[in-house]
């Protein structure tokens, strides 16, 4: 078994298998979110003037605790959720269906990729904007700070078929091997790439309800494809 969307078989798990369109850069060619019915988005936000969004690990951790919540459209701030008791915030979540599936992200210094889908129609761009509304007050505050923290509020693509799905998911999950920050994209603690090798303690993704990932062969899909990956950006950077 290698690598499954839910329709069927990705050839040979090889990029040079499928058929697909990539530019230049070597990027999926995808449409934008106004060209297709469908509601999986790929979102990037990066940092207003390349700022780093995460200097350490701690808000790293704050953000995805961020992430966790709104994801189901809760009616109080995070901010006020947290002064409850344990119970009470566990009862309330287990109450409630999330408004948005996360199928893979990776969280980088001064940007960072979603690959979601949502429940309910529209509710990518209120999450995304509760989620980066909180994640500011809690970056300034801590910062000393005023203003906004991003070069955009987000930029939103949507997803083409399930094989661009695939391989979106490869390209996020290698970012921080391709910026050099890690040697191997397992060693990158903030993405979603353990969980789809069956080795995070962490479940934040629904990635199985899109596709049927055998961990061996997903990291041989993902890892074949390093060095390329590492080319890429050196061309990007080059050309800048």
């Amino acid at each position: 078994m290698i690598v499954y969307t839910k329709s069927g078989l990705s050839p040979g798990g090889s990029l040079g298998c499928l058929g697909e369109k990539f530019d230049k850069f070597g990027r999926s060619i995808y449409s934008k979110e106004t060209d297709m019915d469908a509601s999986i988005f790929h979102v990037i936000t990066r940092g207003l003037d390349g700022r780093d969004l995460f200097p350490d690990e701690s808000y790293y951790n704050h953000f995805m605790r961020l992430v966790s919540y709104y994801r189901y459209d809760p009616e109080l701030r995070f901010t006020d959720y947290i002064k409850l008791s344990k119970k009470i915030r566990e009862q309330m979540i287990k109450e409630d269906k999330p408004k948005v599936n996360i199928i893979a992200y990776v969280l980088m210094p001064n940007h960072f990729h979603f690959l979601i889908d949502e429940n309910d129609e529209g509710y990518v761009t209120k999450f995304f904007s509760r989620l980066l509304n909180s994640y500011t007050r809690y970056f300034n505050q801590k910062n000393k700070r005023k203003g906004t923290l991003y070069q955009h509020s987000i930029k939103k693509f949507k997803v083409m078929d399930e094989y661009y799905l695939l391989h979106l998911t490869r390209y996020i999950h290698l970012n921080p091997v391709s910026a050099g920050l890690v040697e191997r994209p397992e060693e990158w603690k903030y993405s979603s790439y353990l969980e789809y090798l069956g080795e995070s303690k962490v479940k934040l993704c629904d990635f199985e309800r899109y596709l049927m990932v055998n961990p061996d062969s997903y990291k041989k899909f993902t890892e074949d494809r390093i060095d390329y990956q590492r080319s890429l950006e050196i061309i990007k950077s080059a050309l800048k």
